[in-house]
């Protein structure tokens, strides 16, 4: 246990902060082409690569790819056909989803859609179940079933002032609106792991939501949205989802210590809340003038510090190394002191061996 404690430590005055940032842009600079260049990567569910740590980093609010990874309760884990029920429950079907055609009549305010008895089937939707979910999501139309899969829906219009252009906008809200489901999780794939159990990946992320569907096992809920993450279940469970993404990001491509990320987790959550890597984040909020205007926006920060009459104190290692003074890293984190009595134990040998023999003939002529 010891061996592998020490593999881990430090020396005193080591520039941690500088290591983690050359460990971890430097094998990035290499992700480029790999990650942005390679074939079928629109066709996955997640970011990956180089796209995927910038937006982690940069602590975007809202994923290009949000996804969710869900497990079943124990009892039905092993149970496909529940597996695939809970499934339809919760991917997100719209009503264009289901639609075979449709027609529209703007000035008569009316829409007519032949649906699909294929995709309801596979949806498990009826006809009737779909009429009462459209007469409740919206209170100004009127739905009725005109044929065995065909229904039409009426605008009301009392005061006969909507426009033909405000008329095409309802009905596109209409078709787009959503019937089944959960809206922001627009696709779900059954997954298998090694102990048979059935697990779900999906296309978009809104716990709070999944958090309320039957059988989905509530405490293995993970979204790779931090800041979902973080509005759900707490501070540490977003600082452990970015070093689960950022880790798993950068080992996609290359290898890299897992305690540089964790450096990074730490310094993007100390607070309580999720900062950026960049000036609106970490390095905006540094108090030396000197640090914020090494990054970026030099000239707005100095113009600032100027006016607001701010004050360097110089304790960091940016703005001393900015101004080349010693840092307090390394050799410059040691201060040394020596008394004047200890002064001939440094000198070299043959010195002191000078020195002793000049007092010894000194002794002797004192002695004469």
């Amino acid at each position: 246990m010891s061996k592998k404690d020490n593999k881990y430590l430090i020396s005193y005055g080591e520039a941690i902060g500088t290591v983690t940032a050359q460990s971890i842009g430097e094998p990035t600079t290499q992700m480029v082409l790999g990650s942005l260049h390679s074939a079928g990567t629109s066709l996955t569910i997640t970011t990956t690569g180089l796209p995927r740590i910038i937006e982690i980093l940069d602590g975007r609010k809202v994923p290009k790819k949000p996804s969710m990874t869900l497990y079943l309760e124990k009892d039905i884990a092993k149970d496909y056909d529940k597996a695939k029920q809970i499934r339809l429950s919760i991917e997100s079907v719209s009503l264009e989803d289901v639609t075979e055609s449709y027609s529209e009549d703007l000035i008569a305010r009316k829409l007519k859609i032949e649906l699909s008895e294929n995709i309801m089937k596979q949806k498990d939707i009826t006809v009737d179940s779909l009429i009462n979910l459209l007469q409740a999501e919206n209170k100004s139309i009127s739905v009725k079933k005109i044929g065995k899969n065909t229904i039409e829906i009426s605008l009301e219009d009392k005061n006969k002032k909507m426009k033909l252009i405000d008329v095409r906008d309802r009905f596109n809200k209409i078709m787009h609106s959503n019937i089944k489901g959960i809206r922001e999780i627009k696709r779900v794939v059954i997954m298998k792991d090694k102990n048979d159990e059935y697990y779900f990946i999906t296309e978009g992320s809104n716990i709070k939501e999944v958090l309320n569907v039957e059988g989905i096992d509530k405490n293995r809920i993970y979204s790779n949205n931090p800041f979902e993450m973080y509005e759900v279940y707490g501070i540490e469970a977003a600082r452990a989802t970015i070093i689960k993404e950022l880790h798993a990001a950068i080992l996609s491509e290359t290898s890299l210590s897992l305690r540089h990320v964790l450096l990074v987790a730490d310094t993007m959550t100390y607070d309580g809340t999720i900062k950026s890597i960049g000036r609106h984040g970490v390095v905006g909020a540094k108090s030396s003038v000197f640090a914020r205007a090494a990054f970026e926006e030099t000239v707005k920060h100095f113009v600032n510090a100027s006016i607001f009459n701010e004050i360097d104190r110089l304790n960091g290692v940016a703005e001393n190394i900015l101004i080349g003074k010693q840092i307090k890293l390394g050799t410059g984190r040691v201060i040394l002191s020596l008394k004047k009595s200890d002064l001939p134990k440094l000198l070299p040998l043959k010195e002191r061996e000078r020195s002793e023999k000049g007092k010894e003939k000194k002794q002797i002529e004192e002695s004469k």
